[in-house]
């Protein structure tokens, strides 16, 4: 499959990197290896990697995406504290379980807007990540969107309907918010996530 720079448009290289990392998913220890793309101009603006990830790797976290939403959930929704917490998920640290809650909180809050806004300037563009996943049976989705090449998280919620319609609004709020142009949308493909591109971004890139 041939990728192209959104920066420059050239051709990128795929990469892998040989030591992998060790991840807790769903209390397991698995080791994952990183394979990326990278762009073929040393002078482009956009020489950062693009990731093409195992679909629980976080870029540049030591976590999983099911660990994020187990810690989100227990946290938020069945107001579990940090103890009760690592009670539950005795293989993580505690350092782990702050930094899950702080990185959630700053996607919900203005606190985080700065520091995305000297990250990304309006008009940046930029291909996002899309992930929802399920706590528990029956219970609300935690669905993500994630900029790929820095590995920044600009929105986390809850949805209790995953139509295409809220995602939409979840995503375009982000898109809104920062006044970023969207290039790229990479997810496992869930129905509603396909039916929201094929309606709202139909020549973006999925």
């Amino acid at each position: 499959m041939q990728v192209f720079c959104a920066a420059c448009g050239a051709e990128m290289n795929y990469k892998c990197h040989s030591k992998p990392r060790e991840l807790w998913i769903d209390g397991e220890l698995y080791e994952v290896v990183n394979c990326y793309y990278h762009c073929t101009r040393p002078a482009c603006k956009n020489k950062e990697t693009i990731v093409a990830r195992h679909p629980e790797v976080i870029p540049k976290k030591s976590y999983s995406r099911s660990t994020f939403t187990r810690v989100v959930y227990l946290k938020y929704r069945k107001k579990f504290s940090v103890e009760q917490i690592l009670g539950e998920l005795p293989f993580l640290k505690e350092g782990t379980v702050y930094n899950i809650l702080k990185t959630f909180r700053a996607a919900t809050r203005a606190q985080a807007d700065e520091r995305i806004t000297r990250a990304l300037p309006p008009g940046t563009k930029v291909r996002v990540s899309i992930d929802g996943m399920e706590p528990e049976k029956g219970q609300p989705c935690l669905y993500t969107v994630r900029e790929v090449t820095h590995g920044i998280l600009l929105a986390a919620a809850f949805v209790d309907h995953a139509s295409k319609e809220a995602l939409h609004e979840l995503l375009a709020g982000v898109l809104d918010k920062y006044g970023l142009d969207l290039v790229g949308i990479i997810s496992d493909r869930q129905k509603s996530i396909v039916a929201m591109r094929d309606t709202y971004y139909p020549n973006v890139p999925h």
